[in-house]
């Protein structure tokens, strides 16, 4: 694929932030956790890789023999499938936390500097604005107005949010933590195990925007209507219980005041994932652009019509909420 297409973001260190985590990172969090005394089913789940890998191939583990697989993309994710998620998640930024305090040279040497992989400059605001025509389409006038009128505050406070500008506590961030990027076993028609996979987009940053993006990109109004408050409680209760391995105190780290205050200023970013990221979920099958062909800055498509009844749900709790 020709790297020219890709003018917001650098190609070359998402191949190499990929091998950090697989080379380098999966291990320090393995022998972590094993001094730690952490039973193995309360470990972060990575797939094995192999030493031959090497920034231009990552050799991995083959588990889909195993039965893992992936939530269709337009899908609202199953329940059991976010809770196992969001407890992945939370060990995961408790793991940065860990080696932060453990290992501070290592973090300072090779996390901390980790920065957002994606150029905010004025290719990124063509961008932006292109996807956000093509994902307001179908909105009425008024509503289509409003969110038009709000574009350069909601594109600024993305540009906050994924850069870590204004966080108050920052760690290790997934950076692309959603749906298709976790692999997912099933047992008896019920969601037993979850694995995040692709780290490309590592990043020293928010840590809450991991938890708002996946559940902005996986559910529905209805879904956050009946299990936003518990999966926050969640994300914060397994931190804090996980740290306890490593004689950690989370208000130490992120306290519970600090954690709800972000969470609730955070929930505006998921209108920014709504129209940015999600339509992507939503392109129709036979639409779906090739980059070999089409210049990224350019991209258009139509999108199923479930999208526009997903982005009506967030609209109407940002405004619930007083985010818009």
């Amino acid at each position: 694929m020709s790297l020219e297409h890709f003018k917001i973001i650098d190609i070359t260190e998402l191949y190499g932030k990929e091998l950090l985590f697989y080379a380098e990172l999966s291990k320090i969090f393995k022998q972590l956790e094993q001094e730690a005394g952490i039973p193995k089913e309360e470990q972060y789940k990575s797939i094995e890789s192999y030493n031959e890998s090497n920034t231009k191939a990552i050799i991995l583990k083959n588990i889909a023999k195993d039965g893992f697989g992936t939530v269709h993309r337009m899908e609202v994710m199953p329940l059991k499938f976010a809770e196992l998620s969001v407890q992945q998640l939370a060990k995961f930024h408790s793991l940065s936390f860990v080696i932060e305090e453990k290992l501070p040279k290592y973090f300072e040497n090779n996390l901390r500097i980790l920065e957002q992989s994606t150029k905010f400059d004025d290719n990124f605001k063509r961008f932006f604005r292109n996807v956000n025509n093509f994902a307001i389409a179908e909105l009425d006038s008024v509503t289509r107005e409003r969110l038009e009128i709000r574009l350069p505050e909601i594109l600024e406070r993305f540009q906050d949010y994924m850069s870590g500008n204004k966080a108050r506590v920052k760690c290790l961030c997934h950076g692309d933590y959603k749906m298709n990027n976790i692999l997912m076993k099933t047992e008896d028609g019920e969601v037993s195990e979850v694995i995040p996979v692709d780290y490309q987009l590592l990043h020293y940053g928010t840590p809450i925007t991991d938890l708002i993006y996946l559940i902005f990109t996986g559910s529905d109004q209805e879904f956050r209507r009946n299990h936003l408050n518990h999966l926050k409680d969640m994300y914060y209760d397994t931190m804090e219980s996980y740290l306890k391995y490593f004689n950690i105190d989370i208000e130490t780290k992120y306290a519970r005041k600090t954690f709800e205050r972000d969470f609730d200023q955070c929930l505006e970013f998921g209108l920014s994932v709504a129209l940015f990221i999600l339509p992507f979920f939503f392109i129709l099958k036979d639409e779906v652009p090739d980059l070999n062909k089409t210049d990224i800055l350019d991209v258009s498509a139509n999108l199923d019509n479930r999208y526009r009844e997903r982005l009506l749900g967030v609209i109407d709790d940002m405004i619930n909420w007083g985010k818009l």
